[in-house]
């Protein structure tokens, strides 16, 4: 269970840029409808922790339930709910979700189940401008989403199994294609 202490913590922690540019503006530049890929709910719908969207709503107008469409089928969520903001041009950066956050990184741990690192969603390839960039991400950034993967996770311990279990997805992805597992770490 999160409480609002915990939310503004994390909110905190995770208020620190990824990059020295806006990498959406980048991105938008390469994409058809010239909004960032992950700005687009059909391309990365977000999904909260339901404490988080609690908290959000009682802060900002910017997001809302998503309802699914007829036809369209979602993985069932016991801890989090889908949801849909007001889109890449009204963002309040303030009150961004914490996928929004840290997309497209992802914890990555040591055997012991401790956060070590970040890695990249590598099916993201070709639509996110940064996933062959790991230079331009700053250490700043790799340091507090480190932090907020470790207080996060031993508080929602259901997020382990399916961190651990995207990685090593992704960690086949990569070896099939012959390519380097880049895992971003803290530096010492």
């Amino acid at each position: 269970m999160l409480s609002d202490k915990d939310i503004e913590y994390m909110y905190k922690l995770l208020d620190v840029e990824m990059c020295d540019f806006d990498c959406g503006k980048v991105c938008s530049l390469k994409h058809r409808r010239r909004m960032p890929y992950c700005c687009v709910n059909k391309n990365a719908m977000p999904v909260l922790y339901r404490e988080e969207y609690k908290y959000l709503r009682s802060k900002t107008k910017m997001w809302r339930k998503h309802k699914p469409r007829k036809g369209e089928s979602l993985q069932e969520l016991v801890f989090s709910i889908y949801a849909k903001c007001k889109g890449y041009d009204k963002c309040d950066r303030r009150f961004r979700c914490i996928v929004c956050r840290n997309f497209p990184t992802y914890p990555y741990f040591n055997p012991g189940g401790k956060t070590i690192g970040l890695f990249f969603n590598r099916s993201l390839k070709g639509k996110c401008y940064l996933i062959d960039r790991p230079a331009v991400i700053r250490q700043e950034f790799i340091e507090a989403n480190v932090k907020f993967w470790n207080f996060i996770l031993p508080k929602m311990p259901e997020e382990w199994d399916f961190y651990i279990k995207f990685a090593g997805q992704m960690e086949k992805m990569v070896e099939r294609h012959r390519r380097r597992f880049v895992v971003l770490t803290p530096e010492p």
